[in-house]
Order: C-alpha cells, then sequence, then structure tokens
C-alpha cells in the first residue's frame, strides 16, 4: 500500500506500475516525465551526495523541504540521523557550497631545508674537500738535516781554543749539508708551488719527498752547484723540476712557481744570518759556527742574486716567460742548454762580473745583517785541504 505523501496521477499521465523502493516512501528508479519521455540526464549529477538539482517526478510540483537537524544544520534521513539525504532532498535543487578559502602561504624556506625545491633552480655542486699537500719527507732529507744539525751542535759547544782541523771539517760538513738541504727545498718549493696550482703529475714524480735523487737533471741541480762549492767558487743555482704549464691556468701562478725558488734561497738565508744578527751565535764565543753561517748564508744570496737574472733556464726568466708569446720563448730556451756553463765563465773569468756580483752579495748580506769579514773567514775555514796562510 502506497505512501499518503505519494502524489495522485494528473489526467494524461501514463500509469505506474512500480511499487515504492521498499524502506523509502518517496523513492523512484527512474523518473518518468509528463510528455512520456525520458530526458537527457543534465550535467548535474542525481546522486545523494552531491544533490546539485534534477527534474521532479510526476505530479510533484515542488520539492518537500529537507529536513534539517536542529543542532547541526544538516539533512536527515527518514530514520532521523543527521548526515544522510533524504530521498526528497535527492530532487531538490540546492545552490553549490561556497569555495573553499585558500590554505595560508606556507612560511619562506631555503632551498637546502625545502622538501621541493622551486621550478629552475638548481643546487650548486658540492665541492670536493681541499686536499692537503702530501709531503713526504725522504730518509735521506732527514739523515742530511740530522748530519747538519750534529754538526752545528758540535761547533756551537766547541771550545775557542780547540783542535782547528777538527773545527774546519765540522764547518765543511755543516755547509755542504746545509747547501744540500736548501737546494732540496729550492726544487720542493717548485713543485710545492706547481701543486697548489693545479699541476698535481709532481706529486707522482716524487718531488714532493724532498728526496735529492727524485730530482731531474741531477747533475746540473745537485753535482755541479755542490763541485763549484767544493773547489771554493759560489753556489750556482740549480732547477730541475718538470711541470706541466698547461695544468696551472693562471699566468700570475706560473710566475710564481718560478718565483718560489729565489724566495726560497733568500729564506735559507735570513735563517743563517739570524742568529748572527741576534748575536745569539756571538763571533768571540762561537767563532766556528759564526764563520760557517756567514759562509753558507753568503752561498744562499748568491744563489738567489744568481736565479733571479732574466736569462733562460734561471727563474727569473721563469717569472716574465708566461706574460711573452709562445714564439718568442721557444726561440729563447735553446740557450738554457749553456746557462750554467756561462755563468761559470763569465763569474771566474771576467773581473767586471765578478765585482758586481760579489758587491751586490755583500751588499744584501749588511742588509740583513751578515758581515763580509766573517764571510771571507768562513770561505778560508771551508777549504779544508788547503793551509792556513
Amino acid at each position: 500500500m502506497a505512501d499518503d505523501t505519494t502524489p495522485e496521477p494528473r489526467a494524461g499521465d501514463a500509469p505506474d506500475d512500480r511499487s515504492p523502493a521498499p524502506g523509502y516512501g518517496y523513492g523512484y528508479q527512474r523518473p518518468v516525465f509528463a510528455d512520456h519521455a525520458e530526458r537527457p540526464p543534465t550535467d548535474d549529477r542525481l546522486d545523494g551526495a552531491a544533490g546539485t538539482g534534477g527534474s521532479a517526478p510526476i505530479g510533484q510540483t515542488g520539492s518537500p523541504p529537507p529536513q534539517t537537524a536542529s543542532h547541526t544544520g544538516k539533512p536527515v534521513s527518514p530514520t532521523g540521523k543527521p548526515g544522510s539525504p533524504t530521498p526528497a532532498d535527492r530532487w531538490t535543487t540546492r545552490a553549490a557550497p561556497p569555495p573553499r578559502p585558500a590554505p595560508p602561504p606556507a612560511p619562506p624556506t631555503s632551498p637546502v631545508s625545502s622538501p621541493a625545491a622551486p621550478i629552475g633552480w638548481a643546487p650548486e655542486p658540492a665541492r670536493a674537500p681541499r686536499r692537503r699537500l702530501p709531503v713526504r719527507p725522504s730518509p735521506v732529507f732527514a739523515g742530511l738535516v740530522a748530519v747538519m744539525a750534529v754538526a752545528g751542535g758540535w761547533l756551537f759547544v766547541r771550545s775557542p781554543g780547540g783542535n782547528v782541523l777538527q773545527a774546519r771539517v765540522a764547518i765543511f760538513i755543516f755547509v755542504v749539508t746545509g747547501w744540500i738541504v736548501s737546494l732540496c727545498l729550492h726544487e720542493f718549493a717548485h713543485a710545492a708551488t706547481a701543486w697548489a696550482g693545479g699541476d698535481h703529475s709532481v706529486e707522482g714524480r716524487g718531488y714532493l719527498t724532498l728526496d735529492p735523487r727524485r730530482y731531474m737533471n741531477r747533475q746540473l741541480s745537485i753535482v755541479l752547484p755542490i763541485l763549484v762549492v767544493l773547489i771554493g767558487g759560489i753556489g750556482l743555482p740549480g732547477g730541475a723540476v718538470m711541470i706541466d704549464p698547461g695544468l696551472i691556468p693562471s699566468r700570475a701562478r706560473r710566475s710564481m712557481v718560478s718565483a718560489s725558488g729565489p724566495l726560497t734561497n733568500l729564506v735559507c738565508a735570513l735563517l743563517c744570518a739570524l742568529p748572527l744578527a741576534t748575536h745569539l751565535v756571538a763571533a768571540g764565543r762561537h767563532e766556528a759556527l759564526a764563520d760557517a753561517l756567514a759562509f753558507l748564508a753568503f752561498l744562499e744570496v748568491a744563489a738567489t742574486v744568481l736565479n733571479a737574472l732574466p736569462v733562460p733556464g734561471l727563474d727569473g726568466f721563469g717569472v716574465i716567460a708566461p706574460y711573452l708569446s709562445e714564439e718568442t720563448v721557444a726561440s729563447l730556451m735553446p740557450i738554457a742548454n749553456y746557462v750554467f756553463f756561462g755563468l761559470f765563465i763569465v763569474l771566474f773569468y771576467s773581473a767586471a762580473a765578478s765585482g758586481a756580483f760579489f758587491r751586490a752579495c755583500d751588499h744584501v748580506l749588511s742588509v740583513v745583517g751578515v758581515h763580509d769579514q766573517l764571510v771571507s773567514d768562513g770561505h778560508l775555514l771551508f777549504m779544508f785541504w788547503r793551509k792556513l796562510q
């Protein structure tokens, strides 16, 4: 039996043999309209969730107002439970709900801490940690330093009235080992500066070990300068570190690679002059050691002055070479094969050249606090195979 709320059919309407849906007094499976035709579905969906409108069933001139709960304002079902739409609410045209307010903007975050980086932003590539200079002093270098320290210590504690020959031998050992140590430091400075500039191949060649056997062209770098010192001459500079200029893009760094060698000799000269300038080694109490330090300081200054000459094959030319054209450097480099022998001949057989050179060295020594008389005495005592006059 139909519910009393069911509308009476009007004249001209098709009979409806369907019974109401069970459990609902106002439910239809599909609406039938007065013109006996099914209308195409509209854009609004006839579901209980959205309920955005539709056509009323047969004979219904208006949809009954939906029942709502007084405390929530939500539609109630026939069972009285709020939240479920009533059958009449399925056919009721209701206005669309107002749009929800936009969420507040997120607080600004840095690109590093933001989980999603903005479009077009790319993080900076992580920089590789800066490597330390891989210095591994060789046992040979450590042995040279130990021998020099023992000879210098013996000269320091020696009494002024002791055996002169023993003192001369100790001076010889101290100066020769000190000169070899300074040559190793000279070559190491070239290699270390080149490594810092980008040429890491010097590490594989063993230039950072301070081992005199590792340096190329040993005859010109070690043997010839020592021979010149032994015969009572000056300290010839030696340059024997092979570097790859293509791995050092900066011209200033390439110049610094060449300048680091003479600067190292100058630092060694200052270290030799410091005990004399501060009177830590006095000429009266430590006469033999003072003479040895003065002569070694002279050798270091001589190497600095000679290496500063802008002649191919010397470090002075290497300082200006990066700023010259490649054609100019290539045309001048053949001179480098004869520069050592040329310097030897000029300084020993040209009175004008040797006089100018020694005056320049004496001026530098006087500036750092080394007297020229101490240099002369040290040179004489160094050649122990010669008799004292």
